[in-house]
């Protein structure tokens, strides 16, 4: 077979530029630069805020639970208080007291208030408090984005009056423990405090 001068050379000269367009395997890599944040610059979670830092003119009324001779205080739920002249909210974390209120289902324990409400509601829900940290006055901070988020949207609602003291009705709930959230209107503001309870 007769191959033209021309061919020929182009027949040469194609193993050569193939070299040239793919390169040696010495040639220096592309950098390509992190799509993200370094682990040294990601920021620290939040810590709870300690309830005592709750600084408002008109102070939150007291809300306690008594049953069998022992007595509960609640404690704002969410480092909230709004009223006439101070708003303070904490979003990142809900608190509970630390230790739970034993109650019997067949002895109805006593809600009382120190101050008579405006209007007053309650739910209960099963708390997970795998993620709770004990902060400085006992109390437990338990991080708001949690699997609690999802209890306290099936809560079970308490019947309550809007009264300074009565008994706390909990014959729907089964034998476990409950975070009780009681919704407080007073003329000075508003609030939401928290009990926590085991029923036996």
């Amino acid at each position: 077979m007769i191959v033209s001068r021309r061919c020929y050379w182009l027949l040469l000269g194609f193993p050569v530029a193939l070299a040239l367009a793919c390169g040696s395997d010495e040639s220096t890599p592309i950098a390509i630069p992190s799509g993200g944040p370094s682990f040294e610059t990601l920021s620290p979670p939040p810590s709870p805020t300690p309830l005592s830092e709750i600084d408002c003119p008109a102070p939150i009324p007291s809300v306690s639970l008594q049953a069998d001779g022992s007595v509960q205080n609640a404690v704002p739920l969410s480092a909230e208080w709004v009223g006439k002249d101070c708003s303070s909210i904490s979003r990142e974390f809900f608190y509970v007291p630390g230790e739970a209120l034993f109650v019997t289902a067949s002895h109805l324990p006593t809600l009382v208030l120190a101050q008579e409400p405006v209007a007053l509601k309650a739910s209960a829900w099963i708390p997970d408090l795998s993620a709770a940290t004990r902060i400085e006055g006992g109390e437990l901070a338990v991080p708001m984005a949690s699997a609690n988020q999802g209890r306290r949207s099936i809560a079970s609602q308490l019947s309550l009056d809007a009264t300074s003291e009565q008994a706390l009705r909990l014959s729907e709930l089964e034998p476990g423990e409950y975070i009780i959230e009681i919704v407080g209107t007073w003329p000075d503001g508003l609030a939401t405090v928290s009990l926590r309870i085991v029923v036996t």
